[in-house]
């Protein structure tokens, strides 16, 4: 496989990775609720936004199973911070950027 390619690929997990460490290990910032339900849209916008781009362009140098991976990462982002900041999905466009 290409170098440029498996760069590109470690770099997916790495953004996935780090960003789900962020949302994880990050103090919770107090009981404001309408402080939660917008960072939550937030980063999930973000996440959707940096996915839909990079896998868009990239798509074609990826692997089944690497896309496949990928995917399961994502939703598992997305769950997470759900979680973290006791939201719920609102938008299937947003919530499942995979169907594009």
């Amino acid at each position: 496989m290409d170098t440029q390619i498996e760069n590109l690929i470690v770099i997916y997990y790495e953004l996935i990775y780090e960003a789900n460490k962020v949302i994880t290990d990050t103090p919770e910032p107090g009981n404001i609720e309408d402080y939660k339900k917008q960072t939550s849209f937030i980063l999930r916008r973000i996440i959707h936004n940096c996915y839909r781009r990079l896998y868009t362009a990239h798509q074609h140098h990826l692997t089944q199973e690497d896309k496949d991976i990928i995917l399961d990462s994502l939703k598992a982002l997305f769950m997470n911070i759900h979680t973290r900041y006791g939201t719920r999905p609102i938008s299937d466009l947003l919530e499942r950027p995979w169907i594009l």
